[in-house]
């Protein structure tokens, strides 16, 4: 109600923004169009739906204060702010000396999984390895955004014996319980034959 007369209000878009530093930061206008239906007060409850007419809309500034994260940051924080979890996989666990094999570290949940950088993964020295293939998928869930970050290696050994990529360990910075979670995938035995 404005100025004693009622107004209907719609959400005509929303946006979820993951701000990048800390500090004061200002959230300028947003404008756009819309075609509104005048009704015409004179006609009858059959008669005409009145005119239709552009307007232009303007939202108002806002300012938002972002805290800054926590420090000391652990080492192996990747980026990610919010809720995840992870689960890594190879494709094969014996295979022939330089035959490849590919290794997925999949990190899902609700945040910025858009900002989740590859963790460091410790790989044997007689193991080629190339940068992993990134794919994402991000969708809105009403008020959250999920989604899930893929990390797919391609890996070659190069030399026989039983090997061992060490537990793959990343952080991330949970903003409802104020503090960074580790999250650790098992090490992965490998028979090179």
């Amino acid at each position: 109600i404005i100025n004693g007369e009622n107004f209907t209000t719609v959400d005509l878009k929303k946006y979820a923004l993951f701000a990048q530093r800390s500090g004061t930061l200002t959230i300028d206008q947003i404008g756009g169009k819309a075609e509104v239906r005048i009704a015409d007060p004179n006609a009858g409850f059959f008669g005409s739906f009145g005119q239709t007419e552009t307007i232009n809309l303007k939202s108002d500034t806002t300012t938002v204060e972002v805290l800054p994260l926590p420090q000391p940051q652990p080492t192996d924080f990747t980026g990610g702010v919010g809720s995840f979890s992870a689960q890594i996989q190879t494709d094969k666990q014996t295979l022939a000396a330089n035959e490849s094999f590919k290794l997925q570290l999949r990190v899902a949940g609700e945040g910025n999984t858009k900002l989740i950088s590859q963790p460091n993964i410790e790989f044997p020295a007689s193991f080629e390895h190339f940068d992993p293939q990134v794919t994402e998928n991000v969708t809105n869930a009403g008020d959250a955004i999920v989604g899930n970050k893929m990390f797919e290696y391609t890996i070659v050994p190069t030399e026989t014996g039983n090997f061992e990529i060490p537990a793959i360990k990343f952080s991330y910075f949970d903003p409802k319980e104020q503090q960074y979670k580790s999250i650790e995938q098992p090490a992965i035995q490998l028979q090179i034959t």
